[in-house]
């Protein structure tokens, strides 16, 4: 014999929704599912269960735009134009420490943008994006094109500051 949790009531034995229904009989678990809660995600409107819902500023959303609008939060915001930058787009670090679409420090807004380049790190207002969204100042853009773009565009700032130090150490000795 089985009986119903809530109620206590007999079930039959040959009522096979019971382990279904969370071991309850028909008339309670009917008046469970009716008393049950649900909640409206408020970005895409899909209705879930209030326990299931997560809780933001005081509106309900679904797990997966919860989690969408905490992923969101943590983008880095451009300094220039104040909208969120995505992985998939090219940003750089201006000389403030802020960082800015390519795009959008390749448009200046009006303002003295100060950068680093990303070949030899030094800073400059003066600046070129390259396609791959990384700033380079006149001075390695012209190196580049000069050496057929072979040498200074693929040498990243760490090679270029190891080779300074060899240089200095050379010079002293």
């Amino acid at each position: 014999m089985v009986f119903c949790l809530t109620c206590g009531a007999e079930v039959d034995e040959y009522d096979s929704a019971y382990y279904a229904r969370a071991m309850l009989c028909i008339p309670c678990y009917i008046k469970k599912t009716s008393e049950a809660s649900f909640a409206i995600c408020s970005k895409c409107g899909l209705r879930v269960r209030q326990e299931e819902s997560k809780q933001r500023r005081g509106r309900a959303y679904c797990g997966y735009c919860f989690s969408e609008l905490e992923r969101i939060d943590q983008l880095p915001e451009c300094s220039l134009c104040a909208r969120r930058i995505e992985a998939h787009q090219h940003s750089l670090r201006l000389s403030d420490g802020s960082i800015a679409h390519s795009s959008c420090a390749a448009k200046k807004w009006g303002r003295q943008i100060q950068v680093f380049c990303f070949y030899c790190g030094k800073e400059t207002s003066h600046f070129k994006i390259l396609p791959n969204g990384k700033a380079t100042c006149p001075r390695c853009d012209k190196s580049a094109s000069q050496e057929g773009g072979s040498k200074a565009r693929h040498m990243p700032i760490l090679v270029a500051v190891l080779r300074r130090i060899a240089g200095a150490e050379r010079q002293q000795l």
